[in-house]
């Protein structure tokens, strides 16, 4: 006579499933093509020589024990796993409390995310009054300077090209706004604006011929392009001052900063609004569909052309208006300063922009602001202290390059999981 034992016990106001939710194979015999699903109370003939199933899960909380009613074994197994059964809630209703763990961590990192944001915004704002003269100064070189490693991002992290010229086109930048102060003395909107569409035009054909090529073709092309305009810079007397550059750039008037923008105050806002509205553009450029199409192209250039469409031509407008963000720093660079020279169109700086992008974080947009506060606050506090920074800097970066290779940005990024799939 086959043996029986009772049903599992379901918990108060639930109530068993009837049916399996999915199909699972068993061993049966081949006339038996209509046995219950998983769930089902009625017998199960000709499985497991005609007796019931045991379930092991059943057999391990009770041993097959009859029902005493209640939930108490429920309570007892969680009390076991460190839990209270009595907030244990019926079906359809929401926890007691609030769930514990990995379940809210998600939503507490991105509301701290948002508080800490808020509150760099808002240091950033109270810094003239926060912070010395001197300080407010590196402050403002510390945002100019970023505003170039944000540019050169837009070619390194969203087309994959890597420029080793870039700085070319922040010395462009520097001289056409020196010149348009100085020279034609206009406002300084109109000097940005200069410096912006000058770099950018010298870029279209630069562009055109460079992005032709790939990995380290281009990569010499912009380097040859670059060493080719500060030839012309150092050798231009008559325009650029020679080696000597442009000296005395003033500050002109601009309605909102009073008579000058002569004040550190005045121009740190003009830099920090710059700053954020390019970082602003650039960030709707690379969610718009031309940036997910630029991002096809890093990830296969070869099926991005198989679907009819030409990369060179998307690369190119992305270069040119990277060239036009990098040409904007140089022309705040100019009057911040109070010169230009060809020295801003040596190589040496774009090796330094490149490093700036990398300590930030490739394609994070912010990381290459942040590497470059980074990068020049560490030079600001070694060569203060000895004469070899440049051998403790650049152990440092390359420490930080083995240990974060995603850079500061982006490795915080995927600590506190606010990376979005896709």
């Amino acid at each position: 006579m086959p043996r029986w034992r009772r049903a599992p016990r379901p918990h108060r106001g639930l109530r068993p499933r009837v049916r399996a939710r999915g199909v699972r194979r068993c061993l049966c015999r081949a006339d038996d093509d209509r046995l219950p699903g998983d769930g089902d109370q009625r017998d199960r003939r000709r499985v497991r020589r005609r007796r019931r199933r045991w379930s092991r899960i059943d057999r391990r909380l009770d041993g097959g024990k009859p029902d005493r009613g209640g939930s108490a074994d429920l309570g007892r197994v969680l009390h076991l796993r460190g839990r209270d059964g009595d907030h244990v809630c019926r079906h359809g209703r929401d926890l007691a409390r609030p769930a514990l763990g990995a379940v809210r961590r998600r939503g507490i990192v991105r509301r701290a995310f948002v508080v800490l944001l808020w509150l760099i915004c808002g240091l950033l704002v109270a810094a003239p009054w926060l912070c010395a003269r001197h300080q407010l100064s590196i402050l403002t070189e510390l945002f100019i300077f970023g505003l170039l490693a944000l540019s050169l991002d837009l070619i390194m992290g969203y087309t994959g090209m890597v420029s080793f010229g870039h700085a070319a086109y922040f010395g462009l930048g520097a001289y056409a706004g020196a010149l348009t102060l100085l020279t034609w003395q206009l406002p300084i909107p109109l000097a940005l604006a200069s410096g912006a569409v000058c770099a950018a035009a010298i870029a279209w054909p630069i562009g055109y011929l460079s992005t032709r090529r790939t990995g380290i073709y281009f990569a010499m092309l912009t380097l040859a392009f670059a060493q080719l305009l500060y030839t012309i810079a150092y050798k231009w007397r008559s325009l650029t001052g020679g080696s000597d550059g442009i000296t005395g750039v003033p500050k002109s008037a601009l309605w909102w900063a009073g008579p000058s923008l002569g004040t550190p105050r005045a121009y740190y806002f003009l830099v920090l609004v710059t700053v954020a509205v390019a970082l602003l553009a650039c960030w709707a450029l690379v969610r718009s569909p031309f940036g997910r199409a630029v991002v096809a192209i890093r990830e296969n250039e070869r099926k991005f052309a198989a679907l009819g469409r030409d990369p060179a031509r998307f690369k190119l407008i992305v270069f040119v208006i990277a060239a036009g963000f990098a040409g904007l720093a140089g022309a705040l660079f100019a009057p911040f300063r109070g010169f230009a020279s060809p020295e801003l169109m040596f190589w040496v700086l774009s090796g330094q922009a490149l490093m700036m992008v990398i300590v930030g974080g490739i394609g994070t947009l912010v990381g290459p602001v942040v590497g470059a506060m980074v990068f020049i606050l560490v030079q600001e506090i070694l060569s203060s202290y000895t004469e070899h920074w440049m051998i403790f800097t650049g152990g440092i970066f390359v420490l930080m390059v083995i240990f974060l290779p995603g850079g500061i940005v982006g490795t915080a990024r995927r600590w506190l999981e606010l990376e979005r799939p896709g």
